[in-house]
């Protein structure tokens, strides 16, 4: 018996490798998904169920003086003042000109502030049936935590080509700016080596330090803290073939 439990670990090594061994040799062409979808309680309705026992807030009302496209909504909580951030654009979406705004609620959501704007769009305002090239937007990211600020995030990009059909999204880096309880925030700084040159007639804006880009994209490895619409990295695909973005 003592033979036996001196011998257990690799006993149990041998078992683990038989088992690894029998599993690789399993037909490929059948693959079931890993993950099993259960939100749906009707196969013919493809919406997600609402959560019951909620109530709806209006942050912004879309009108033409101020843009009539909203997406890319963000909520973030923080030291008891929630924050929402959202993209607008005079009526495209992802169009040039796009930009980031907030308000923040310190009454856990039933009141807010007035909205404002948090990244001033970076091109011209131009609805997408006037296309021209060079069409400088930007998208949303959310909020991160770092050193106990908080910042809020957002990617710029360009759209390229003379047509529709060479349409390309070219990616050239993100923002980052500190968000503060009240009053006005902290300087738009570039998450990025070098700072991209603007538009003419648009702000220029500083690189952060090299430390600090650094504190951010560890921050961005940690599971839950990823980019949630980084377009820049290829997405892997699951099991059932649909796309993890």
């Amino acid at each position: 018996m003592k033979a036996l439990y001196r011998n257990l670990p690799a006993l149990l090594s041998t078992i683990i490798m038989l088992y690894s061994c029998d599993q690789a040799k399993q037909p490929t062409g059948n693959k079931q998904p890993v993950i099993g979808w259960t939100a749906l309680s009707d196969e013919m309705n493809s919406r997600l169920d609402l959560l019951e026992n909620t109530e709806t807030y209006t942050l912004y009302t879309a009108v033409p003086e101020t843009g009539t496209f909203s997406h890319h909504g963000h909520l973030c909580y923080h030291k008891g003042v929630l924050y929402a951030a959202w993209d607008n654009q005079v009526n495209d979406e992802n169009g040039s000109g796009q930009r980031g705004l907030m308000r923040r609620s310190y009454d856990g959501g039933l009141t807010w502030s007035p909205f404002e704007e948090l990244f001033p769009p970076s091109d011209r305002q131009v609805s997408a049936s006037e296309a021209f090239i060079g069409t400088r937007f930007q998208t949303s990211n959310g909020y991160a935590i770092i050193d106990d600020v908080l910042y809020a995030i957002t990617d710029v990009a360009e759209w390229t080509g003379e047509s529709i059909e060479e349409k390309k999204r070219v990616g050239i880096g993100k923002l980052c700016r500190s968000v503060e309880e009240v009053g006005s925030h902290g300087e738009i700084l570039w998450l990025e080596d070098e700072a991209t040159e603007p538009v003419p007639g648009f702000p220029s804006y500083k690189t952060a330090s090299r430390m600090m880009i650094e504190k951010f994209d560890t921050y961005f490895r940690q599971p839950g803290n990823e980019l949630q619409l980084d377009f820049n990295t290829p997405k892997p695909l699951s099991d059932d073939n649909h796309r993890l973005t």
